[in-house]
């Protein structure tokens, strides 16, 4: 930047002109907007003076963060875009080289609006950061650049005000003329439109500015006191009045007002009016030295965002969840009507108290805790919470996440129906349960009688064939039974576990037939669970195929080895049982139905589980095979039964 840049300040300019309190203070409302508007936590004004910078106000914590650190960044960042966003300073190559790496880990986003001079000159920046990366809508860029707009305004307004004291002081001196003269060299350096008003006459003398500000000739420079208050907003023409007189009056000098004035096109322009009264040696009204800066588009900024709040908290209202927002300690700085309802606080002033203020002991700890849990991790977190309300107790899962500025923010979902309705649902399944483990358990009884009524037959049969099919019946009901009693003694009732299963199925055939062979049994079994209504027919089959091997397979008190394999791949689930006894016969037919009635059942519960069955003679002994494909079939388990 080169000196001519700032000769448009003319030399009443240099950054020792400004006290960094009374800028700080000056600057405030500005930052306070900008951070809010844009959502970080930190904002800063620099000013530059030739080779010097000086940090004139700022606004926020910053944290950890190094503050020398943060008016590098300005100083190395400032660019010819009057907007400038770097989403992300350690990410972005271009500028990542002119940063030390003590800036790079002080700051991730900046966002820096130029401060111009009326000649167009960049006097400084309005500077956003933040430790996060993040990026700005073209809403908060045009935002951030009318608030750098009235930041130079300011600055200028504040200058007029140093040197309006300064030539109160040089008046007993210099006299009158050096005041005007001083006040002239102001008045060419700044854009405001200056006035002059004679109290005693009512004579008012406007400056040049007169047209572009609000529009009106320049003819009209010359006027009085009335016309001035006749182009006051009618709503806003008593207040400054009263203002206005109240200051004349007083012991003070000095007065700021905020209204609206008509423009010459006949629409109104919101201003804040700076005024000075110079008085006489007597103390009496002499004239009245004003200043008039055009702030509709800082008022507009501000009426959207108190549009946007408002509507934001309508629809919090309007919304069946309770919604807050808490600082660090715990203090409420929003709430809901839920939230107000929820907890009994609608006849209570509630925004600014804390959690201990509102709550008992216990419900304070805990909200607080909580609030502390997101703050420290920077990470939003679901707790679930159980309120006792005039309802009754009230069950809530609340969403706690953090928002810029230290505070966190909160989103309370009443799920007490859903409770209520799954304590039900687990009451009804509990009783279903229990009731299929008593259907179960007295069918596994029944078949239990039934297999003792036939048992008893069997004793009482002469005829040695029909013996013999009464205990293969009772052989197959016992399958069924202990099938029952794996259901009962099961957590589930519709599946079975086939290694346990077929293991117990086994042990029962072997001990039933003890007396005609010696069996030793090996388990080849994958942990398959299967639907019962294909579980039932395979078991019976295993039943037939086991018991015509311990039948006819062996001679009485010959030992031989039974080996049973059980796999699934991909859905297809095979079971294989081999033995090393006779073998099949010659004229073996596995289809023949005329033959026997084990044979039958298994071609026919084969069919049930649309199986693939196969009988082949080994070496010594035989095997049999049967696949399928893995099916959640609908049913009472197996339709020949």
């Amino acid at each position: 930047m080169n000196n001519s840049e700032y000769d448009v300040w003319n030399s009443d300019f240099n950054l020792n002109n400004f006290d960094a309190e009374e800028t700080n203070l000056h600057l405030k409302p500005i930052l306070k907007l900008a951070t809010d508007i844009c959502g970080v936590p930190f904002s800063v004004v620099i000013l530059t003076d030739k080779n010097e910078q000086k940090t004139l106000a700022k606004y926020g914590e910053c944290g950890d963060q190094d503050f020398s650190s943060i008016q590098n960044i300005c100083g190395n960042l400032l660019s010819e875009n009057d907007i400038q966003v770097i989403n992300n300073l350690r990410e972005d190559q271009e500028y990542k080289s002119t940063l030390s790496t003590g800036d790079l880990e002080t700051v991730s986003f900046y966002a820096g609006a130029q401060l111009k001079s009326e000649s167009g000159q960049r006097i400084g920046s309005l500077c956003l950061f933040d430790s996060k990366p993040k990026d700005l809508t073209e809403s908060q860029k045009e935002s951030l650049q009318t608030l750098a707009d009235e930041t130079v305004l300011r600055l200028k307004n504040y200058q007029l005000k140093k040197f309006l004291q300064e030539s109160q002081k040089k008046v007993a001196e210099s006299g009158v003329y050096e005041l005007k003269e001083k006040f002239q060299k102001v008045v060419d350096v700044v854009t405001d439109l200056i006035y002059e008003l004679d109290w005693n006459t009512r004579k008012l003398i406007w400056g040049d500015e007169l047209s572009s500000v609000l529009g009106y000739p320049n003819e009209e420079r010359f006027a009085d006191y009335d016309w001035w208050l006749d182009k006051i907003h009618p709503d806003d023409l008593e207040k400054v009045i009263h203002d206005v007189s109240k200051t004349v009056e007083g012991e003070s000098n000095k007065a700021k007002l905020v209204y609206r004035i008509k423009t010459h096109a006949g629409s109104y322009k919101h201003v804040m009016n700076y005024q000075y009264v110079d008085r006489k040696e007597d103390g009496s009204p002499d004239t009245i030295i004003g200043a008039i800066v055009d702030i509709s588009d800082l008022r507009e900024v501000e009426d959207q965002s108190e549009r946007h709040q408002k509507l934001l908290e309508e629809l919090a209202d309007q919304t069946y969840t309770a919604i807050w927002i808490r600082d660090r300690d715990g203090k409420h700085l929003f709430m809901n009507q839920n939230y107000r309802d929820l907890f009994e606080l609608s006849e209570q002033r509630v925004i600014g108290k804390t959690v201990h203020d509102l709550f008992n002991e216990h419900k304070a700890r805990q909200f607080y805790e909580n609030d502390q849990i997101v703050l420290e991790s920077g990470e939003s977190h679901l707790f679930e919470e159980s309120v006792k309300t005039k309802m009754g107790k009230r069950f809530y899962k609340t969403n706690i996440f953090p928002i810029s500025g230290g505070k966190v923010a909160g989103i309370s979902i009443d799920i007490t129906d859903e409770i209520v309705s799954q304590e039900k649902l687990e009451n009804l399944v509990q009783e279903k349960e229990t009731l299929l483990m008593e259907i179960h358990h007295r069918v596994k009884n029944n078949l239990a009688i039934v297999s003792g009524m036939l048992q008893l037959q069997s004793f009482k049969e002469e005829d040695q064939r029909v013996q013999n099919k009464l205990l293969d019946s009772v052989s197959r009901i016992k399958t069924i039974a202990n099938i029952h009693e794996l259901l009962y003694q099961s957590s589930s009732f519709t599946h079975l576990k086939l290694k346990e299963n077929i293991s117990k199925l086994i042990v029962g055939i072997t001990s039933y037939y003890e007396a005609s062979a010696d069996l030793d049994v090996n388990f080849n079994l994958e942990s398959i669970i299967l639907n019962i209504n294909q579980a039932i027919p395979l078991s019976l089959i295993i039943n037939e195929v086991v018991t015509n091997i311990l039948k006819h397979a062996f001679d009485e008190g010959e030992s031989g080895t039974l080996s049973l394999s059980l796999f699934e791949d991909e859905g297809s689930i095979k079971l294989i049982i081999e033995d090393n006894g006779k073998g099949l016969p010659d004229d073996f037919d596995p289809k023949g139905r005329e033959e026997t009635l084990g044979l039958e059942l298994i071609n026919t519960l084969a069919s049930q589980l649309d199986a693939d069955y196969t009988y082949k003679s080994l070496e010594k002994g035989a095997q049999f095979t049967i696949s399928f494909q893995r099916e959640e079939k609908k049913g009472a388990g197996s339709s020949f039964l």
